[in-house]
């Protein structure tokens, strides 16, 4: 009896940790300003070409412009195409990692990792003044609206961290 309950106990956790998903991703954002900038004279903003570094489809590059748009606005910063106060550059893109934490018997250990990058520069002087990235794993099999969420919560996150608190 205590050989099968033991078996139980080594089945249950063999099957908890094969159930450990990729999915969830740590909410950490890299970020970093010019402390020389007075972010509280910044009202207006436009989109910059996109860098040849972003490696998302269209579709995903329109969710990411779509969420900053929305949360700068919220922030009572206007896009203003004629004369912004600063551009905004999008870098991103999958690259495979590794990992060695064990899922399951056949599970690969490279998996795809994606990243979101937002690189704020000066309008005048193009001198980068804020920039923040985070990771935002956006998979071909997701619907739809499972990625609007994925990429909302990533630029959520980045977006805290602008405008940048002065600092003390």
């Amino acid at each position: 009896m205590k050989t099968l309950r033991a078996l139980l106990i080594l089945w249950l956790i063999i099957i908890t940790v094969g159930c450990y998903s990729m999915g969830s991703v740590p909410p950490y954002v890299d970020y970093d300003y010019n402390v020389s900038i007075d972010f509280s004279s910044i009202n207006s903003y436009n989109w910059h070409q996109l860098s040849e570094r972003v490696d998302y489809d269209q579709l995903v590059v329109a969710r990411v412009k779509k969420a900053v748009d929305t949360r700068l606005q919220g922030k009572g910063i206007k896009f203003s195409p004629d004369d912004p106060d600063f551009l905004i550059t999008m870098y991103g893109g999958t690259r495979k990692e590794y990992t060695t934490e064990w899922k399951t018997w056949d599970a690969e250990l490279w998996y795809e990792e994606g990243r979101i990058k937002l690189a704020f520069f000066d309008a005048r002087s193009n001198d980068l003044i804020w920039w923040a990235e985070t990771r935002a794993n956006v998979h071909f099999e997701m619907t739809p609206e499972e990625k609007d969420k994925i990429v909302e919560d990533a630029v959520t996150r980045i977006l805290d961290k602008f405008p940048p608190n002065p600092p003390e």
